[in-house]
């Protein structure tokens, strides 16, 4: 099939944006399986080229490679979170698998710890954005408390990005996660995955390559799950705990000059549905989730709609502010 190139990038728009046009059909469907693979593929390039960007001395390039793996383990987090949602494939060994595979290459989090706390306690109403929900409890950890001034809240996001305690402390716990308190075989597959690439790396002299895979799984990763988890509710809200989860839209047809800086936003913290995480939170199970941005719900909730990297921020932070207590 013949795309004209007004349309894929009116389609690469809508991706950035988050939303479709009102009436635009969508040039072809994603399925999750194809975001699962897409995904694999661009973790694996990532790290390829960080090592022959070494190889050949084209050392600045090697930013794009982290800025790729980043955008790329992120988003296989965010399929295995649709994964132990059930939300991959209609056949539960399906879903069973994406979630280990996502994981283990990843070292994020065990499915098993991940899918009981994140389905049974981010996902109640009643708990979503208080202090019983496990994703507060991340936050919390870093300062991010109720009552506190917009601006204190800005300083300690910037304090958190650059202090080496966080990153060190986030990936350590996901180590302890995923080799000891995981079930025997996650351990067994994390063992084998990782001591094959350390064996590859030792035999082919692919250190440069090892040294990428480690920076996106730790700093990559732990820069995206800091930024999208602040934006993701209006933590502390004690109204309607529909209006807790909001869609999280780029402007980018009214700033084109910064769409390298919104295809950032939008690959490496609003990963996947993110940017419609509110019709997630309604319809978990949602197997149409790639192409979400297509979605009548969508459409519905444009009204609501935050628009931009810096008012996603200044929402959330507004209701942490106006919480006294979580």
């Amino acid at each position: 099939m013949v795309y004209h190139f007004g349309s894929l990038i009116q389609a690469l728009k809508t991706f950035v944006r988050g939303i479709a046009q009102p009436g635009e059909k969508p040039l072809f469907t994603v399925s999750p399986l194809g975001v699962f693979a897409a995904n694999l593929i661009g973790y694996g390039a990532s790290i390829l080229t960080f090592q022959l960007f070494w190889n050949l001395h084209l050392y600045p390039l090697m930013l794009l490679s982290v800025l790729l793996g980043q955008a790329a383990a992120w988003s296989l987090y965010m399929v295995e979170h649709h994964a132990v949602h059930g939300a991959i494939s209609r056949e539960n060994w399906i879903n069973r698998w994406v979630a280990e595979v996502a994981s283990v290459v990843g070292l994020t989090i065990d499915p098993d710890k991940y899918k009981p706390r994140h389905n049974r306690d981010h996902h109640d109403p009643r708990k979503l954005a208080t202090k019983d929900d496990p994703d507060f409890r991340f936050l919390e950890r870093w300062g991010f408390v109720p009552g506190k001034s917009v601006d204190y809240y800005y300083r300690q996001l910037f304090t958190t990005l650059v202090n080496p305690i966080y990153y060190a402390e986030n990936f350590y716990s996901r180590l302890v996660m995923n080799l000891l308190a995981a079930p025997l075989l996650h351990r067994l597959l994390v063992l084998a995955w990782w001591g094959s690439v350390l064996l590859i790396a030792f035999s082919y002299n692919l250190w440069a390559g090892l040294a990428g895979y480690l920076a996106i799984a730790i700093f990559g990763y732990g820069i995206s799950a800091l930024l999208q988890t602040l934006t993701e509710h209006r933590w502390g809200f004690q109204g309607d705990p529909a209006q807790k989860t909001f869609p999280r839209l780029l402007p980018i047809d009214e700033y084109p000059g910064m769409f390298l800086v919104y295809l950032y936003w939008r690959t490496a913290v609003l990963g996947t549905d993110l940017a419609q995480h509110q019709i997630h939170h309604r319809k978990p199970k949602n197997f149409a989730w790639p192409m979400v941005a297509y979605s009548e719900e969508a459409q519905s909730d444009r009204q609501i709609a935050i628009w931009g990297i810096k008012a996603h921020f200044e929402e959330t932070f507004k209701a942490l502010s106006q919480s006294k207590t979580l």
